[in-house]
C-alpha cells in the first residue's frame, strides 16, 4: 500500500482519538473522557480487568498519539483506586509525529515483583492532559518486544522535562534510566556524536523507517534496535 494512502487510513481510523494505550491493554478508552484523571474516567478493579505481567527488568509501553507533538509521562502505583502515591517509572519523552510510538524498556525496582499496581501513561498535548491506565502484576525477568511495540514513520523522540507532567508523579524510581524509545529493526544505521547520542534506524516489517531518538542524561543508555550506547 502506497504510504500516503496509509497515513490518510491512519488519520482517518483517528480522526476523533487523542492518544491510545496499545500495551500494555488499557482498561479502558474513552475519546471524549481520555482528560479526566487518573485514568481518562475510568477506574481500576483488580477483581475485573485483565492484569497484565509487567516485567521489571524491563517491559514495552507501546501508544498511538494522533498529536503532530507530546510529551509522556510513565507511572505507577499500587493504588487500586489510583487515588495517589504515583511514582515515576521512566524520565520524560517528547515526542514529534503523529503515529505509533514505544518505548521498548521500561523498568520497575525488584522489590515490586508479586505486587499487583496500576500503570498510569499521561500525555501533555495541545488540548491538554490526557490519561490511560493498565492494570499490571509485576514479574521477574524482561519483557518481549512483540508486534505492538513499533514506531510511525519519521517518529522522532528525545528525553525533556515537564513541570506539570512531573507534578503527577511524589517519586522518581529510576531518574537516570535509559532514555531510549526505539523499536525492532533490522538492516538500520546508527550514529552517536558528544555527550548526547543520536541515532537513526531503518527498518522494515512492524519497524517503519525513520526513527530518531536522542537523549542526554549523563551515564544513561540509549537503547535502539538492540544497540546500546553509553552516553
Amino acid at each position: 500500500m502506497a504510504p500516503l494512502l496509509t497515513s490518510l487510513l491512519l488519520l482517518a481510523a483517528t480522526a476523533h482519538a487523542h492518544f491510545k494505550l496499545n500495551e500494555p491493554p488499557s482498561i479502558g478508552f474513552s475519546d471524549d473522557d481520555e482528560g479526566t484523571g487518573p485514568c481518562g474516567s475510568f477506574t481500576p478493579d483488580f477483581s475485573k480487568d485483565t492484569i497484565t505481567d509487567f516485567h521489571v527488568g524491563g517491559q514495552p509501553i507501546a501508544m498511538l498519539s494522533t498529536h503532530p507533538e507530546v510529551k509522556w509521562l510513565f507511572r505507577a502505583t499500587f493504588d487500586e483506586k489510583a487515588d495517589g502515591e504515583w511514582q515515576q517509572l521512566y524520565s520524560i519523552v517528547d515526542q514529534q509525529g503523529i503515529g505509533d510510538f514505544c518505548v521498548p524498556s521500561v523498568t520497575a525496582p525488584d522489590s515490586w515483583v508479586g505486587k499487583t499496581g496500576v500503570l498510569s501513561v499521561v500525555c501533555d498535548a495541545t488540548d491538554g492532559l490526557l490519561f490511560q491506565c493498565a492494570s499490571v502484576k509485576f514479574v521477574s525477568g524482561v519483557g518481549e518486544t512483540g508486534g505492538s511495540c513499533k514506531n510511525g514513520t519519521n517518529i522522532k523522540a528525545s528525553v525533556t522535562t515537564d513541570t506539570t507532567l512531573a507534578a503527577l508523579a511524589t517519586a522518581t524510581i529510576n531518574p537516570d534510566d535509559a532514555s531510549s524509545a526505539g523499536n525492532s529493526t533490522s538492516g538500520g544505521s546508527t550514529t552517536t556524536t558528544g555527550a548526547a547520542a543520536s541515532a537513526t534506524t531503518t527498518g522494515s516489517g512492524n519497524a517503519a523507517s525513520g526513527l530518531q531518538v536522542s537523549g542526554s542524561i549523563l551515564g544513561a543508555a540509549l537503547c535502539l534496535a538492540g544497540v546500546v550506547f553509553e552516553l
